[in-house]
């Protein structure tokens, strides 16, 4: 039950991040990715050596956590399309758990709401990706969201806790 009241979470999260990035001017709306990646007022703090592939296409969003989520905070790395109607997708989330929350919501049946990054401080990150490319196939935006992607090695490699 845990488990999926946490996949929902997920989505709505992701859901939420790219509807909101979907209303914002398109000239102001990508971030120099690999700069804001390692710059956040995210409470618990975190940084992602984002890949340079990443500039001027990628921006970032940090969610504000509801009271009573199974997770602390959570931000979204956001794939945004050259076709300016599209709304941007997401590449990669990065949820960040208490230990004790995602050991029981680890525990339950079902796939996990996403892989472990690593466990620093009593927290869990957890890297969440995408189950498939959301574009149309062969289209400009699919081959940029696939050359765009990154896996869970990367992710391990780029991330690291900020003290």
């Amino acid at each position: 039950m845990m488990r999926a009241v946490s996949r929902i979470l997920s989505v709505v999260l992701l859901t939420a991040v790219t509807g909101a990035c979907a209303r914002e001017p398109a000239n102001d709306r990508v971030a120099d990715s690999a700069a804001a990646a390692n710059l956040s007022d995210n409470p618990i703090a975190w940084s992602l050596d984002a890949p340079s592939r990443w500039d001027h296409r990628v921006k970032m969003e940090d969610e504000s956590v509801a009271p009573g989520a199974l997770h602390q905070s959570a931000r979204a790395f956001l794939y945004v399309p050259a076709d300016t109607a599209v709304r941007p997708q997401a590449l990669l989330a990065v949820l960040v758990y208490d230990a004790a929350n995602w050991t029981r919501l680890s525990s339950e049946s079902g796939p996990p709401p996403g892989d472990t990054i690593m466990t620093a401080g009593g927290r869990v990150y957890v890297a969440s990706f995408p189950q498939s490319n959301p574009f149309e196939a062969g289209s400009r935006d699919y081959v940029a969201f696939d050359s765009m992607s990154v896996d869970m090695d990367y992710v391990r490699r780029a991330f690291r806790t900020v003290p």
